[in-house]
């Protein structure tokens, strides 16, 4: 299984990563501070989970947006995941919850 992180332009993203595997799943949790729901994007195709988040409007465009310097909190400004998980997994299914900035994942084992 191996997993790969990128960014996308303008600002670096390196989110906490944890894998826990289970008897019957692995449970994957993603520190993603900032991120709404719905800014949150989950395909899995060929045994590889992809996650990506949109940047925040906030981050850019908050209030703080016109002083100089860093706007407001630190909001990821994007992320592009990939897993693999091979042959692992039971087909593509994945359950998702998103709760306090960190999204679990889980899905089924082979």
């Amino acid at each position: 299984m191996t997993a790969t992180r990128g960014r996308l332009p303008g600002r670096p993203l390196r989110p906490r990563i944890d894998l826990i595997e289970r008897d019957s799943d692995y449970r994957l949790f993603l520190e993603l501070p900032g991120s709404a729901a719905g800014d949150i994007q989950l395909d899995i195709l060929d045994g590889v989970l992809r996650v990506s988040t949109k940047e925040s409007r906030e981050s850019r465009f908050g209030a703080d947006a016109g002083r100089s310097g860093p706007a407001g909190p630190a909001v990821p400004g994007g992320l592009q995941l990939s897993v693999d998980f091979g042959t692992l997994l039971a087909g593509d299914d994945l359950q998702a919850v998103h709760e306090h900035g960190v999204l679990l994942v889980t899905l089924p084992k082979a």
